[in-house]
């Protein structure tokens, strides 16, 4: 049967940061996805004798906001880029005068029947599924709060340029009707690294600018 929508417990979103040959999706802590910017304006020119010349500009850079639950400082490594693992929960100091990395974070749209999760490992397999991939992602902000009557959450902010130097893209969705293996193997130049699963034995493998 074609989706008609997905439900917001649907989606699976991995983290990779660069140079580090590491997947993770933080099964279950992701509570809202928001993206904005993008946007390619036009300008115009006048001539004499009534003509209009019109140009695009440039496409803006894109904000990506995960909103999140949280028991440990994993979303604030993502935000100071302090160790390559990011799924460190509290075992290293996470500081602020470390030099962040860029990050691969993909979405994965897909019916939660059609998961396949080995602990926290969580795959999407047979069904149809939407994906978003936002490339070279750098984290810019990472506010938290807690309330003495709530939990302690927190909204990551990243940012990416719609190119990278090369010329590239940055964002890339797609659609595949039966199953995620019939989505674009990520590869090397457009994707910047590779990203391959094994459903048999549920686990990632990825290598994001390495």
């Amino acid at each position: 049967m074609t989706l008609d929508h997905f439900e917001g417990e649907d989606v699976i979103i991995t983290f990779e940061q660069e140079g580090a040959d590491l997947v993770n999706n933080f099964e279950g802590r992701i509570t809202s996805y928001r993206r904005s910017g993008g946007s390619a304006n036009t300008e115009e020119k006048f001539a004499f004798g009534g003509k209009t010349f019109n140009f695009q500009k440039p496409r803006d850079k894109f904000t990506v906001e995960l909103e999140y639950v949280t028991t440990n400082p994993d979303f604030a490594n993502i935000h100071f880029g302090t160790v390559s693992n990011a799924n460190i929960a509290g075992s290293t100091e996470i500081r602020s005068d470390s030099v962040p990395k860029r990050w691969r974070v993909i979405c994965w749209f897909q019916s939660k029947a059609d998961h396949v999760k080995n602990g926290t490992v969580v795959l999407p397999a047979t069904g149809e599924i939407y994906r978003i991939i936002h490339i070279d992602c750098k984290a810019v902000t990472n506010d938290i709060d807690f309330a003495s009557d709530d939990m302690l959450t927190g909204t990551l902010t990243f940012e990416l340029s719609a190119t990278d130097a090369t010329g590239y893209p940055n964002i890339i969705e797609e659609y595949a009707a039966t199953a995620a293996a019939n989505l674009t193997v990520l590869g090397t130049t457009a994707h910047r690294g590779t990203l391959t699963m094994n459903t048999t034995t549920p686990a990632w493998t990825g290598s994001y600018r390495t």
